[in-house]
Protein backbone atom coordinates (compact mmCIF):
# COMPACT_ATOMS: atom_id res chain seq x y z
CA UNK A 1 0.00 0.00 0.00
CA UNK A 2 2.90 2.61 0.87
CA UNK A 3 4.77 1.76 -2.22
CA UNK A 4 1.74 2.05 -4.10
CA UNK A 5 0.94 5.68 -2.62
CA UNK A 6 4.25 7.31 -2.84
CA UNK A 7 5.58 5.54 -5.85
CA UNK A 8 2.95 6.44 -8.08
CA UNK A 9 2.51 10.06 -7.15
CA UNK A 10 6.12 10.57 -7.37
CA UNK A 11 5.68 9.25 -10.94
CA UNK A 12 2.76 11.67 -11.40
CA UNK A 13 4.87 14.62 -10.38
CA UNK A 14 8.01 13.18 -13.36
CA UNK A 15 4.97 13.05 -16.26
CA UNK A 16 4.14 16.47 -14.66
CA UNK A 17 7.47 17.75 -14.73
CA UNK A 18 8.60 16.03 -18.05
CA UNK A 19 5.11 17.67 -19.78
CA UNK A 20 6.06 21.20 -19.13
CA UNK A 21 10.17 21.05 -19.75
CA UNK A 22 9.94 17.95 -22.39
CA UNK A 23 13.18 16.32 -20.22
CA UNK A 24 13.95 14.17 -18.28
CA UNK A 25 17.47 15.34 -17.12
CA UNK A 26 18.64 16.51 -13.85
CA UNK A 27 20.67 19.10 -15.73
CA UNK A 28 17.81 20.29 -18.07
CA UNK A 29 16.35 21.75 -14.52
CA UNK A 30 16.82 23.58 -11.23
CA UNK A 31 15.37 26.25 -9.59
CA UNK A 32 11.86 25.43 -10.33
CA UNK A 33 11.28 26.18 -6.34
CA UNK A 34 11.71 29.70 -7.63
CA UNK A 35 8.33 29.55 -10.10
CA UNK A 36 6.46 26.85 -9.04
CA UNK A 37 6.51 26.95 -5.65
CA UNK A 38 3.61 24.53 -4.42
CA UNK A 39 4.56 22.18 -7.02
CA UNK A 40 8.10 21.97 -5.35
CA UNK A 41 5.99 21.69 -1.60
CA UNK A 42 4.19 18.60 -2.94
CA UNK A 43 7.16 17.03 -4.78
CA UNK A 44 8.57 17.48 -1.11
CA UNK A 45 6.24 15.99 1.18
CA UNK A 46 6.15 13.08 -1.34
CA UNK A 47 9.99 12.88 -1.61
CA UNK A 48 10.34 12.94 2.30
CA UNK A 49 7.07 10.09 2.45
CA UNK A 50 9.07 7.81 0.34
CA UNK A 51 12.11 7.91 2.04
CA UNK A 52 10.32 6.78 5.32
CA UNK A 53 10.64 9.88 7.12
CA UNK A 54 8.28 9.58 10.57
CA UNK A 55 4.53 10.26 10.72
CA UNK A 56 4.15 9.48 6.76
CA UNK A 57 3.48 6.40 5.05
CA UNK A 58 6.90 4.39 3.94
CA UNK A 59 8.49 4.94 7.69
CA UNK A 60 5.76 2.15 9.08
CA UNK A 61 6.34 -0.39 6.70
CA UNK A 62 10.25 0.26 6.48
CA UNK A 63 10.04 0.21 10.18
CA UNK A 64 7.94 -3.39 10.53
CA UNK A 65 10.02 -4.86 7.99
CA UNK A 66 13.26 -4.06 9.63
CA UNK A 67 12.05 -4.99 12.88
CA UNK A 68 10.74 -8.68 11.54
CA UNK A 69 14.37 -8.82 10.09
CA UNK A 70 16.07 -8.42 12.71
CA UNK A 71 14.24 -10.97 14.71
CA UNK A 72 15.61 -13.46 11.71
CA UNK A 73 18.90 -12.38 10.99
CA UNK A 74 20.92 -8.87 12.28
CA UNK A 75 23.39 -9.15 9.74
CA UNK A 76 20.67 -8.71 7.08
CA UNK A 77 19.17 -5.88 9.29
CA UNK A 78 21.86 -4.02 8.76
CA UNK A 79 22.14 -3.64 5.01
CA UNK A 80 19.03 -3.01 4.57
CA UNK A 81 19.35 -0.03 6.84
CA UNK A 82 22.40 1.18 4.94
CA UNK A 83 19.89 0.82 1.64
CA UNK A 84 17.60 3.54 3.91
CA UNK A 85 20.03 5.87 4.41
CA UNK A 86 21.60 5.97 0.51
CA UNK A 87 18.33 5.59 -0.95
CA UNK A 88 17.36 8.82 1.49
CA UNK A 89 20.57 10.59 0.06
CA UNK A 90 20.16 9.77 -3.47
CA UNK A 91 16.68 11.38 -2.95
CA UNK A 92 17.50 14.62 -1.53
CA UNK A 93 20.35 15.09 -3.62
CA UNK A 94 17.94 14.82 -6.70
CA UNK A 95 15.16 17.20 -5.32
CA UNK A 96 18.27 19.75 -4.22
CA UNK A 97 19.00 19.65 -8.21
CA UNK A 98 15.99 20.09 -9.33
CA UNK A 99 14.35 22.59 -7.18
CA UNK A 100 17.23 24.22 -5.80
CA UNK A 101 19.57 26.64 -7.44
CA UNK A 102 19.93 28.80 -10.36
CA UNK A 103 16.24 29.12 -12.01
CA UNK A 104 17.48 29.12 -15.92
CA UNK A 105 15.61 30.68 -19.09
CA UNK A 106 13.97 27.54 -20.24
CA UNK A 107 12.68 26.99 -16.77
CA UNK A 108 11.40 29.96 -16.46
CA UNK A 109 9.81 29.46 -19.61
CA UNK A 110 8.17 26.12 -19.59
CA UNK A 111 7.83 25.35 -16.00
CA UNK A 112 4.63 26.49 -14.16
CA UNK A 113 3.05 26.08 -10.89
CA UNK A 114 -0.02 23.16 -10.28
CA UNK A 115 -3.48 23.84 -11.74
CA UNK A 116 -6.73 23.13 -9.70
CA UNK A 117 -6.77 19.54 -12.52
CA UNK A 118 -3.31 18.75 -10.95
CA UNK A 119 -4.16 18.93 -7.50
CA UNK A 120 -7.59 16.83 -7.73
CA UNK A 121 -4.83 14.50 -8.56
CA UNK A 122 -1.89 14.87 -6.05
CA UNK A 123 -4.27 16.26 -3.19
CA UNK A 124 -5.81 12.67 -2.36
CA UNK A 125 -2.40 11.06 -2.36
CA UNK A 126 -0.64 13.77 -0.06
CA UNK A 127 -3.64 12.89 1.86
CA UNK A 128 -3.32 9.16 2.13
CA UNK A 129 0.38 9.71 3.24
CA UNK A 130 -0.23 12.02 6.07
CA UNK A 131 -3.47 9.25 7.03
CA UNK A 132 -0.86 5.69 6.64
CA UNK A 133 1.68 7.36 8.89
CA UNK A 134 -0.22 9.08 11.72
CA UNK A 135 -3.36 6.42 11.47
CA UNK A 136 -1.35 2.81 10.40
CA UNK A 137 -4.04 1.02 12.97
CA UNK A 138 -6.70 1.74 10.65
CA UNK A 139 -4.12 -0.37 7.60
CA UNK A 140 -2.35 -3.20 10.21
CA UNK A 141 -5.69 -5.00 11.51
CA UNK A 142 -6.82 -5.98 8.01
CA UNK A 143 -3.55 -6.52 7.04
CA UNK A 144 -2.59 -8.52 10.10
CA UNK A 145 -5.22 -10.49 9.86
CA UNK A 146 -4.43 -12.01 5.95
CA UNK A 147 -0.90 -11.88 6.77
CA UNK A 148 -1.35 -14.36 10.01
CA UNK A 149 -3.70 -16.39 7.56
CA UNK A 150 -1.30 -16.63 5.15
CA UNK A 151 1.82 -18.02 7.25
CA UNK A 152 -0.89 -20.06 9.37
CA UNK A 153 -1.40 -22.19 5.54
CA UNK A 154 2.94 -22.11 5.00
CA UNK A 155 3.31 -23.69 8.41
CA UNK A 156 0.68 -27.02 7.78
CA UNK A 157 1.99 -30.14 7.46
CA UNK A 158 5.82 -28.67 7.47
CA UNK A 159 8.25 -31.43 8.02
CA UNK A 160 11.18 -31.06 10.36
CA UNK A 161 14.14 -32.70 10.58
CA UNK A 162 16.06 -33.50 14.07
CA UNK A 163 18.43 -35.65 15.61
CA UNK A 164 17.76 -38.33 17.70
CA UNK A 165 20.81 -39.65 19.84
CA UNK A 166 20.39 -42.88 21.43
CA UNK A 167 23.45 -44.26 24.13
CA UNK A 168 24.62 -47.56 23.43
CA UNK A 169 22.93 -48.92 26.66
CA UNK A 170 19.69 -47.89 25.09
CA UNK A 171 19.93 -49.05 21.63
CA UNK A 172 21.03 -52.69 22.56
CA UNK A 173 17.74 -53.47 23.77
CA UNK A 174 15.81 -52.22 20.85
CA UNK A 175 18.06 -52.58 18.28
CA UNK A 176 14.95 -54.97 16.41
CA UNK A 177 12.40 -52.35 16.16
CA UNK A 178 11.64 -51.18 13.16
CA UNK A 179 10.16 -47.78 14.63
CA UNK A 180 10.69 -45.41 17.95
CA UNK A 181 7.67 -42.93 19.31
CA UNK A 182 9.33 -40.27 22.10
CA UNK A 183 8.11 -37.17 23.44
CA UNK A 184 10.16 -34.58 22.78
CA UNK A 185 10.56 -30.84 23.77
CA UNK A 186 10.81 -29.25 20.13
CA UNK A 187 10.91 -25.49 19.42
CA UNK A 188 8.83 -24.01 16.40
CA UNK A 189 9.21 -21.44 14.07
CA UNK A 190 5.97 -20.78 13.68
CA UNK A 191 3.06 -19.50 15.89
CA UNK A 192 3.83 -20.92 19.13
CA UNK A 193 7.14 -18.97 20.47
CA UNK A 194 6.74 -20.95 23.95
CA UNK A 195 7.79 -23.97 22.38
CA UNK A 196 5.26 -27.29 21.50
CA UNK A 197 5.76 -31.24 22.70
CA UNK A 198 6.30 -33.10 19.68
CA UNK A 199 6.16 -36.76 18.81
CA UNK A 200 9.37 -38.13 16.98
CA UNK A 201 9.10 -41.03 14.52
CA UNK A 202 12.08 -42.82 13.84
CA UNK A 203 13.07 -43.66 10.09
CA UNK A 204 15.47 -46.75 10.77
CA UNK A 205 15.51 -49.04 13.59
CA UNK A 206 17.62 -48.12 16.46
CA UNK A 207 20.92 -50.18 17.07
CA UNK A 208 24.21 -50.41 18.88
CA UNK A 209 25.89 -49.59 15.31
CA UNK A 210 23.62 -46.66 15.14
CA UNK A 211 24.18 -43.68 17.94
CA UNK A 212 22.17 -41.63 16.15
CA UNK A 213 19.29 -41.82 14.30
CA UNK A 214 17.32 -39.38 11.39
CA UNK A 215 14.58 -38.70 12.39
CA UNK A 216 11.90 -37.56 9.32
CA UNK A 217 9.09 -35.53 10.47
CA UNK A 218 7.72 -33.98 13.76
CA UNK A 219 4.68 -33.37 14.26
Amino acid sequence: LNHGVSTGALFLFVGILYERRHSLEIADYGGVATVAPWLSTAFLITTLASIGLPMLNNFVGEFLVLQGTAIANFTWTVWASLGVILSACYMLWMYQRVFYGETGPEVRSHIWDLRPREWAAILPLIVMMVWMGVYSQSFLAPVSKNTARVLEQTNVNVPYRVQLRVSPEIASPIAGNRSLTVAAPMRFPSRDREGAIGTIVAERPLTSMTPATEVARAR
